[in-house]
């Protein structure tokens, strides 16, 4: 990303999370409170989901990541396979990203709507010390800097989500879960995930 598309953010200004438990931690991938279906198959967060779609040519992979207990467990056996990850990764991370919200949102209708809908309109920053693409990292002024794509994303489905009715496979080639395309999604809520 150029230079123009760097972000900065007054802490006291946005709504901010860095840890699941923070006040907005509700809106981290690796909150385990917003499992999923995928295909039938309980997932317990979104970062399973994403840390999964690295890998569609490799089914095995995909299991072992997606019955991960955490999604912090998810993560690391994603980091292990690492020479496995399809070609254009970085080419289409950014629209897999977005597809992963919409299906935490639909699949977590009424408590994932109500949390956007609470943030009202103040930016929506994910801290991180590390990763400035999807986050932005804390300066000793009380600013923050970084892409915040996560961030933005998170926004973007806070202006659409009154919209979004169903959420059908992103026009991705070979995007497969366990040898197969993803579901559509529709809005239920968290009570449909339970049984």
């Amino acid at each position: 990303m150029s230079d123009s598309n760097m972000r900065f953010y007054y802490k006291q200004n946005v709504v901010y999370f860095l840890y699941t438990n923070d006040k907005w931690g509700q809106l981290s991938n690796m909150n385990p409170n917003f499992s999923i279906l995928m295909n039938g198959m309980k997932i317990p967060s979104i970062e399973h989901l994403y840390q999964a779609s690295k890998y569609p040519d490799y089914p095995e992979i995909q299991k072992v990541i997606l019955t991960q207990k955490t999604a912090k467990e998810a993560k690391l056996k994603s980091r292990n396979h690492s020479e496995h990850i399809r070609k254009d990764w970085n080419k289409i991370k950014a629209r897999v990203m977005r597809w992963c919200l919409r299906v935490k949102l639909l699949e977590n209708w009424e408590t994932f709507s109500e949390i956007l809908r609470q943030t009202q309109r103040k930016d929506i920053v994910e801290i991180s010390h590390r990763d400035i693409f999807w986050g932005a990292k804390p300066n000793k002024d009380d600013t923050l800097q970084g892409y915040n794509v996560l961030g933005r994303l998170l926004m973007e489905l806070r202006e659409e989500f009154d919209i979004i009715e169903n959420l059908k496979s992103p026009e991705i080639k070979n995007f497969l879960f366990i040898g197969h395309p993803p579901q559509t999604y529709k809005k239920r809520d968290k009570q449909t995930l339970d049984v």
